[in-house]
């Protein structure tokens, strides 16, 4: 008879409660895994630790902090079979409403922490010939979406490392999966945007108004989204299991935004922009316009 398959050491980034990272830790530990939890703030995880997780302190940005967490995981298990880069963050408004400040977080958080994990993980997967690497990306790493570009770019970024990465850690016996959500119900969906005060899209684009205050994806509200604890059930099954697919795309119309940007010519493209936001080239502003960059202040960490 076989001996029993040791239980799976899984650490997870951007466990705040309500979040993918909450609800995936819980599926975790209810199929046995021994998991780490980690948020920059651990009492937004709260919750986790009476479901038998371990919850870190571990702020992605901060190269001393997950230098830190990733030494804490292997003094006390001794290895990390999988590591789930899931913390990021969501800012949404116009490209010209941004500060350089903002986003530079953005890409710090949602990037560059994924590649300081891992910069972290990876040597220790490498010594044991083994190991699982689940980068959480979005369908806007596909196809843009207009005030979301800072994240869509972001996204963007992490699907090409992650591909690259793929190749790279394979001879060395490590798969690296990109997750890639489509609409999933999270607290994030309960968050209000509008545009800022000076913005100069304000009072001249009521159409992107709308679409900023509006809980509408594609014509769908936010209540017909895949609930967050169906989705991370699903992605719990493919964490923990031996050969994850390279890309892992489940969620309410997933689909769409990966066709966009597989199969979309530019022009189709813009065209939906400008029928959906109404930004249509050569518009002419009526209203003043009254620019103020960054007027806005940083939106709360979506899963950090």
């Amino acid at each position: 008879m076989a001996p029993p398959r040791p239980r799976q050491v899984v650490l997870v980034t951007g466990c705040s409660a309500g979040g993918i990272g909450w609800h995936l830790c819980a599926a975790l530990a209810s199929r046995g895994a021994v998991v780490y939890a980690s948020a920059r703030r651990p009492a937004s995880a709260d919750g986790l630790l009476a479901l038998g997780c371990r919850v870190l302190q571990l702020d992605v940005t901060d190269d001393a902090s997950v230098r830190a967490a990733v030494a804490e995981v292997l003094r006390e298990a001794g290895r990390i079979d999988a590591l789930v880069n899931n913390a990021g963050i969501a800012i949404r408004k116009p490209l010209v409403d941004f500060s350089m400040d903002e986003a530079r977080r953005l890409m710090d958080t949602n990037y560059f922490g994924c590649v300081a994990m891992c910069d972290a993980v990876v040597p220790g997967m490498m010594e044991r010939g083994q190991g699982r690497i689940f980068n959480v990306g979005s369908g806007l790493g596909y196809s843009p979406l207009p005030c979301m570009a800072h994240y869509s770019a972001a996204k963007h970024a992490l699907r090409a490392y992650t591909d690259i990465q793929r190749a790279e850690l394979a001879p060395f016996g490590i798969s690296v999966c990109l997750v890639a959500p489509g609409y999933v119900r999270t607290h994030i969906g309960d968050e209000d945007h509008e545009l800022p005060p000076n913005s100069p899209y304000r009072h001249n684009f009521p159409k992107l108004e709308a679409a900023m205050a509006s809980t509408v994806f594609l014509g769908t509200s936010y209540q017909s989204a895949t609930p967050v604890e169906t989705f991370c059930a699903r992605l719990a099954d493919v964490v923990l299991s031996k050969s994850p697919p390279r890309h892992w795309r489940d969620g309410h119309l997933w689909f769409v935004p990966w066709l966009l940007g597989m199969f979309c010519p530019l022009w189709l493209l813009d065209l939906g922009f400008g029928i959906e936001f109404g930004l249509w080239p050569g518009r002419r502003v009526a209203k003043p316009l009254n620019v103020s960059r960054g007027a806005r202040p940083l939106a709360a960490s979506a899963d950090s």
